[in-house]
């Protein structure tokens, strides 16, 4: 990991965000890039056009000042660790869009906000749609979230054939927090089908000869409602960090929905990391 994309309006949500960026950008020796968009003025026809031109003047200059300044007291704390920042007028999404590629971001880490801070991490309007635009995975931190070292981290996994792919990027960060790394398959069956056995099995292969220094541990449990299986084991299990992967935001909305709102807020200060599966990828069981 070289480069960590953190979205930033200067709110206490969006600090909380890069304080959880910062730590894991000076375990992985990654580089931090601030990404801050600037409202357009409003196009007053009464209003002068050079009281437009100096008010976005005045708005950029400020914004500069304080990224600056932000960018200062995260390399003073580390002097080891790069800070730079970008100022765009596009939308959030956009503006990490434009800055994703050029820079080879490997992760995007932001802030939600509010008492419900998973589900606003899946149904939020800024983190949805960067989730879906974003090639690289993205990490969300609810702002009620207290900064703690990760030592448990749980993949919930689907046994698909993009999950070693997520598993090698997630072990990173695992293996900089020195955290405990579990992928988790819930099983609507008391009993593993003969195909989820042998999935477990190939994952397993796989995991030992793609992951260097696998310390992996891959646990099944049956759950019928599988959205509280995963909740309940995440509780039981003082979980620290939820991972998954997904084709879109379905799966992510039908876990984190409505419905389950109340069941989460007890623990909705988890950060939760998303990944995509490659679109030309299939499930296998």
């Amino acid at each position: 990991m070289k480069t960590i994309l953190v979205p930033i309006d200067f709110s206490k949500t969006a600090l909380n965000g890069l304080k959880y960026a910062v730590v894991l950008a000076e375990k992985s020796k990654a580089r931090i890039i601030l990404v801050h968009t600037i409202p357009s003025p409003l196009m007053d026809p009464t209003l002068p056009i050079d009281f437009l031109i100096n008010e976005k003047a005045l708005i950029l200059k400020t914004a500069e000042r304080k990224l600056k300044r932000l960018c200062q007291k995260i390399s003073t704390s580390d002097p080891n660790l790069k800070c730079s920042f970008v100022v765009s007028e596009k939308s959030l999404s956009d503006s990490i869009m434009a800055v994703l590629q050029p820079q080879r971001g490997d992760l995007i880490v932001m802030g939600t906000q509010g008492a419900h801070g998973v589900r606003a991490f899946i149904s939020g309007s800024h983190t949805a749609q960067i989730i879906e635009k974003a090639k690289c995975p993205v990490i969300a931190v609810p702002d009620s979230w207290k900064f703690k070292m990760p030592e448990r981290i749980v993949f919930a996994s689907n046994l698909h054939e993009s999950d070693p792919e997520c598993l090698k990027q997630l072990s990173v960060i695992a293996k900089s927090f020195s955290a405990c790394l579990t992928v988790l398959h819930i099983s609507p069956q008391k009993q593993l089908s003969a195909n989820e056995k042998h999935m477990i099995s190939s994952l397993k292969k796989t995991l030992k000869s793609e992951v260097k220094n696998c310390g992996i541990n891959i646990e099944s449990v049956h759950g019928s409602d599988t959205e509280e299986t995963l909740q309940k084991y995440v509780h039981e299990n003082k979980t620290d960090l939820l991972a998954m992967a997904t084709h879109d935001r379905g799966i992510l909305d039908k876990l984190f929905g409505t419905s389950l709102t109340r069941k989460m807020a007890h623990h909705s200060d988890i950060p939760v990391m998303a990944f995509h599966y490659r679109a030309e990828s299939v499930f296998l069981v």
